[in-house]
């Protein structure tokens, strides 16, 4: 009875064991004096299968006999022993765990081994992957060509330098490694003068970014340089100053500063020189408009640009090829079809000039210039050009041949060599009555006139069609041919043409022999009005820059660019953001600077107070673009720092859970974390790829590792990247992948791009909607129009969709359209896919419509060859 009793405790006994082994989520096993395993739990079970009574060295190592260094005897005298065991599964991976080995005394007094394995695998692979981060992250600081600083707010208040690259040595010419550990006050005393320690204190505490234009900085002991300059908190009380040496920059701004003001006051001086005089002249013919085209031969589309319109006044947007031709003057459209066609067959570019007919009946001179672009097989498959307006330069073409033959003066026109291309009657005369232009024309100025080189005048003919600088020689001597005369002579340059105006000036000189009081100022008064009508040539229409003059409060002229640009016209009133400072420059008789923004334009507006008149003039620079390009830069600059601290701050905090709060949380908690870490190591091993691509692209051509492999190895890795964002917002992701579709290439890349389109898919696409990836077979078709053999990857999409004028610019580095700003993205990943799909001789091709969603097409050979 008492060992029935005692048989039935120990059954109790031993089935309370094992509901406390399987209680446990890790692996537990007890494991006999004879190295039998006795008693063990589910999890065990599950992950070494049932022992079944067998040895702990065949279960754990598949050996036949005891290990070498075996610790049971130490274990069963009482000891304890911890250590990692990888686990080797055939065809599964491997598995790590963290072994415990303790004595176990049973009811009855023996000593047992138990042995707990917990499953670290994760953990290690994640901190693997961690420490991996960390390497790229710490190469791209080393390599980077920008400074950067690292500083730390403490207990006491005080900002600490903290480390920094290789670069900030570099550009600040100091040894950082001298200066860690101080307080940025005495690291740098130059900043302890500024706001910058008190602002990186703030950031340090508050968070954000910030950028600063322009430091000016020293070390003591070189030059004074300039330096720009981006902050951010990385984590609380840790700061990051990225800076870059723009002092060269700002030297040749400077230098162009300084270049534009001596500009400005040769404006002044001039102006100056004319006022002194009672008779103004004319202003100079307006600039003729300037646009280009392009036609695409398979579907006849014809682009002109908004000047293109303007010359052929026209709406825009409202214009093929058959309409132009219309326009053509009946006379020319024969020989304008002929030239077009002689490009299109012989391969040739033509220059015409020819005439067009607008819809209110003016007809307009046009000179066009084209060229034809040619496949592979010499198929013509765009022409391209530019058209200009030379109506005024007909017209002036006119009025000189008129002048020429009105002009009271000899005139004469040579060519390069100085031969005699044009005369008008009056340089006829000079030689003899019965002189034809026939006798004349091809022959050297030296023949027409023998004395030339005697006199100096041949040299100083030559220097003016070499440098441009005109000649005025006011009294010349002849004997020769002329008999004994008195000349004026003007030389300057047309193109490259020499020109002379010769007067006859004998009686004037015996006019001023008698009235030789007077020469000297005759003299000066000839000179001076000679120089206004040269200086009044690019005065003020012809100045690309808008330019306005302003008398009384009222706009009395404004030349076209400043019509075009700046919607400003004639005897209208003085905008308001002109008024002040034109009112600065009127009471202090200087030259005042200010910026204006007009219809999402920004100009830089000089305001010139023209000294001895009534009026002012403003000189205008659209600066835009640089504007656009400072923004664009600090945009990316911002959007890269929220790409990286965003993961960061994610590893930061559930990493510190795990630390301190790791024994609190049950099995499926702590796995959600390693996946949540898992997940933002992925997201920031997919951002500085990227970067690493962009920095190599910017160095050189990217090496492809070019290898065969079947494009479904690079599908299922580039999904893998993307499935928590598709899970999280519920897309459905379809697939049609034909199989064994094989291509040579490098397969890193490849999935690279596969990667970016799908992220961009998912980024952009609604919740709950359908992304669409297609991978097929594809020899021939819209997609290859030279019929390689490829594959074709379609991308589809039910998200945003792209502007119609956003697409233009789609592959622009930085470059991200106005409809997707308010979602967080760095503007490299189209850039680098357009690169990497190039390098295998690909191509890419979107469809898109607002709202609607987006068609990405992508062919590569299945034989690499860059196209």
């Amino acid at each position: 009875s008492d060992l029935e009793t005692r048989e039935q405790v120990l059954e109790n006994e031993r089935d309370r064991l094992l509901n406390i082994l399987n209680s446990i989520h890790h692996s537990v096993c007890i494991i006999e004096e004879d190295r039998s395993i006795s008693y063990y739990n589910s999890n065990f079970k599950s992950e070494f299968g049932d022992p079944k009574g067998a040895k702990c060295y065949n279960v754990f190592y598949g050996r036949k006999s005891p290990c070498e260094n075996c610790d049971l005897e130490s274990i069963l005298s009482g000891s304890t022993r911890q250590f990692k065991f990888e686990h080797i599964k055939k065809g599964e991976l491997n598995k790590i765990f963290e072994v415990i080995n303790t004595p176990f005394v049973n009811l009855e007094g023996d000593i047992k081994k138990l042995k707990i394995l917990r499953d670290v695998s994760e953990l290690e692979y994640i901190q693997k992957m961690f420490q991996d981060t960390q390497l790229k992250y710490q190469n791209i600081v080393e390599h980077m060509p920008l400074g950067l600083h690292m500083y730390e707010l403490r207990e006491d208040g005080k900002l600490y330098f903290t480390g920094a690259n290789p670069a900030a040595d570099k550009l600040l010419s100091i040894d950082n490694s001298q200066i860690i550990d101080k307080s940025i006050t005495q690291a740098f005393p130059a900043l302890a003068k500024t706001r910058i320690p008190e602002n990186l204190k703030e950031l340090a505490r508050e968070g954000g970014f910030n950028y600063n234009e322009e430091i000016h900085f020293s070390n003591g002991k070189n030059k004074e340089r300039i330096f720009e300059n981006f902050n951010f908190q990385t984590l609380p009380g840790q700061v990051v100053s990225i800076f870059n040496d723009i002092t060269d920059q700002k030297q040749i701004e400077k230098e162009i500063e300084n270049y534009r003001t001596r500009l400005e006051e040769l404006v002044v001086e001039r102006t100056q020189k004319l006022l002194e005089t009672k008779t103004k002249l004319q202003e100079a013919q307006k600039i003729a408009h300037l646009g280009n085209w392009e036609r695409f031969m398979k579907t006849n589309q014809l682009i002109w640009s908004e000047e293109v319109y303007q010359i052929f006044g026209l709406e825009s947007n409202k214009i093929d090829y058959g309409a132009y031709l219309k326009s053509i003057h009946p006379n020319d459209k024969k020989f304008v079809v002929r030239a077009v066609e002689d490009a299109l067959y012989n391969s040739k570019a033509y220059e015409i000039e020819y005439r067009i007919i607008l819809n209110n009946g003016t007809i307009k001179f046009l000179h066009e210039i084209a060229k034809v672009e040619h496949d592979e097989e010499g198929e013509p498959v765009k022409m391209f050009g530019t058209v200009q307006d030379i109506t005024e330069l007909k017209e002036a073409e006119n009025r000189f041949i008129k002048f020429k033959e009105a002009a009271p003066d000899a005139f004469y026109i040579y060519d390069h060599d100085l031969k005699l291309v044009e005369t008008n009657n009056e340089g006829l005369k000079l030689f003899s009555k019965n002189t034809t232009m026939a006798d004349l024309k091809g022959k050297h100025i030296t023949e027409l006139v023998p004395d030339l080189k005697e006199t100096g005048r041949y040299d100083q003919y030559k220097r003016v069609l070499e440098t441009g600088e005109s000649l005025t020689l006011h009294n010349v001597e002849s004997t020769s041919q002329f008999g004994r005369k008195n000349f004026y002579i003007k030389a300057f340059r047309l193109g490259n043409y020499l020109g002379l105006i010769i007067s006859d000036i004998t009686e004037h000189i015996k006019i001023q022999e008698e009235l030789k009081r007077h020469k000297k100022h005759l003299e000066e008064l000839v000179e001076l009005r000679n120089q206004e009508i040269y200086d009044l040539a690019k005065f003020p229409t012809e100045n690309p820059l808008p330019v306005i003059r302003i008398e009384n409060n009222k706009i009395i002229f404004v030349n076209d660019a400043a019509k075009e640009q700046m919607n400003l016209r004639e005897n209208e009133e003085v905008p308001k953001y002109l008024k002040e400072p034109i009112q600065k420059a009127l009471e202090r008789e200087i030259v005042v600077k200010t910026q204006a923004s007009l219809d999402q334009r920004t100009f830089l507006l000089t305001v010139v107070n023209i000294l001895g008149s009534k009026y002012v003039n403003v000189y205008a620079t659209d600066i835009t673009p640089v504007i656009d390009s400072q923004r664009k830069m600090r945009s990316f600059v911002s959007n890269i720092s929220h790409e990286i601290r965003t993961p960061l701050t994610v590893l930061n905090q559930v990493i510190y859970n795990l630390e301190n709060f790791e024994t609190n949380m049950n099995y499926d908690q702590r796995q959600e974390f390693l996946k949540i870490v898992s997940r933002n190591i992925h997201i920031m091993n997919n951002l500085i790829e990227d970067l690493i691509t962009v920095s190599i692209m910017d160095e050189r051509e990217l090496e492809l590792d070019l290898e065969s492999f079947p494009i479904s190895r690079a599908v299922a890795k580039s999904i893998e990247s993307i499935k928590p964002k598709i899970l999280i917002k519920e897309i459905k992701l379809e697939l049609d992948i034909e199989e064994e579709l094989e291509i040579e290439g490098d397969k890193r890349r490849i999935t690279q791009v596969l990667r970016i389109f799908l992220d961009n898919a998912a980024k952009y696409s609604p919740a709950e909607s359908t992304i669409q990836l297609k991978v097929k077979d594809y020899n021939s078709g819209k997609f290859n129009p030279k019929n390689k053999e490829g594959i074709l990857m379609e991308i589809i999409d039910e998200g945003r969709g792209i502007k119609e004028d956003d697409l233009s610019r789609l592959f622009e580095r930085f470059y991200r359209g106005e409809n997707v700003r308010d979602i967080s993205g760095t503007g490299l990943g189209l850039p680098i896919a357009k690169e990497i799909i190039e390098l295998h001789g690909g191509k890419i091709y979107v469809e898109s419509t607002v709202n609607e969603g987006t068609q990405f097409r992508i062919f590569i050979p299945k034989s690499n060859q860059k196209s």
